[in-house]
């Protein structure tokens, strides 16, 4: 059996001075966090219709959102779209957070341990070549400058967009 995207259905539209409003039917299996997510049309699932920045309201199975933007098309009552959050609850706390000892560092390549089948391991210089910013999954290079706590990676551009701003700490669930 394969995956299937949970589906939401559209309850109720209305603009707000900041963007839009959105009541939706979550899924009964739908787990946290909600937001931030996105909706997509069944038709084109590769652009989303409207991004959820914040969880507002949760009554049931039926969802509050605000989003920071309007939809780019129309959003009928009734109408059934793909919901895709976008990150995991440690993912959100990261984009909260300026608490985290961020630093500017050039990432190089880490020597990496092999394991054969045969249970021998090796060590291979520098064979750990790349990381993934741990919110938008972007690859980091070598030489690559990126912000590291010492645990977790993000790229300039993740960084810049949720955490510079303060835009990260007005994402999420909110109820």
């Amino acid at each position: 059996m394969s995956y299937v995207e949970p589906r939401v259905s559209i309850l109720q539209v209305d603009e707000i001075a900041t963007g839009c409003r959105l009541i939706i039917q979550l899924p009964a299996d739908a787990h946290r966090p909600f937001s931030p997510a996105s909706l997509f049309f069944e038709q084109d699932p590769s652009e989303a219709v409207i991004n959820l920045a914040r969880l507002v309201q949760l009554d049931g199975v039926a969802a509050t959102f605000e989003a920071d933007e309007r939809p780019r098309q129309a959003l009928p009552v009734g109408a059934i779209l793909i919901f895709r959050p976008w990150w995991s609850l440690d993912q959100l706390a990261i984009a909260h957070g300026s608490d985290r000892p961020w630093r500017l560092i050039q990432f190089q390549p880490q020597d990496a341990l092999w394991r054969g089948n045969d249970g021998q391991t090796k060590v291979i210089p520098r064979g750990w070549d790349h990381e993934h910013c741990c919110l938008c999954w972007a690859t980091i290079h070598a030489q690559e400058m990126v912000y590291f706590d010492g645990s977790e990676w993000l790229c300039p551009a993740c960084f810049e967009r949720y955490l510079t701003n303060g835009r990260g700490s007005r994402l999420g669930d909110r109820d």
